[in-house]
């Protein structure tokens, strides 16, 4: 993911039909989803259409795979192909980075790819994710965007009432020195 990309298409990577249409909107990359739009019972089925996809819309555009933390080993195996730009993955702290990138490291050596050859772009969101922001983004030379899933992040924040917003803001939910 060298290069900046002002729209990005999130599309269920089980569904070919709404990646097909969604490309006629001119975005300038894809990132065909593992995770919150795929029901499990469907995660098979998208890994499987992952080289399919990744070989068609490669072509055109960048392509990233948004990957599902909890089965990041599964769907790193699948999504790791030519083609692949990069990942997204919801991450909590440095540690699941340097995981990850432990992960595309051995799958890029196995497949002949050179290393470093996928990107991870980092979503941040929850608060401690957001505190850490730093050290998530410096955790790894892969690491090549931060995206803030800002819904996510102020539902956190302010699903109870002691910590709904004043005139200085939201109650922090996670640890402060």
């Amino acid at each position: 993911m060298a290069e900046t990309l002002g729209s990005i298409l999130l599309v269920p990577a089980h569904r070919p039909d709404l990646v097909m249409e969604g490309l006629s909107w001119g975005p300038q990359g894809v990132c065909l989803d593992l995770e919150s739009f795929v029901h499990p019972a469907h995660r098979v089925r998208a890994r499987e259409l992952l080289p399919q996809q990744l070989s068609s819309i490669s072509q055109v555009m960048p392509v990233l795979v948004r990957i599902n933390a909890s089965d990041a080993e599964a769907d790193l195996r699948a999504a790791v192909l030519p083609g692949i730009a990069g990942i997204l993955c919801s991450v909590e702290s440095p540690g699941q980075v340097h995981r990850l990138d432990g992960i595309l490291a051995r799958l890029e050596a196995e497949r002949g790819a050179p290393r470093g050859a996928v990107g991870i772009a980092a979503c941040i969101q929850s608060p401690g994710a957001l505190w850490f922001a730093r050290e998530i983004a410096s955790a790894s030379r892969r690491v090549n965007a931060l995206v803030l899933a800002i819904g996510d992040l102020a539902f956190d924040t302010l699903k109870t009432p002691e910590a709904m917003p004043y005139v200085t803001g939201p109650v922090p939910r996670f640890p402060v020195p």
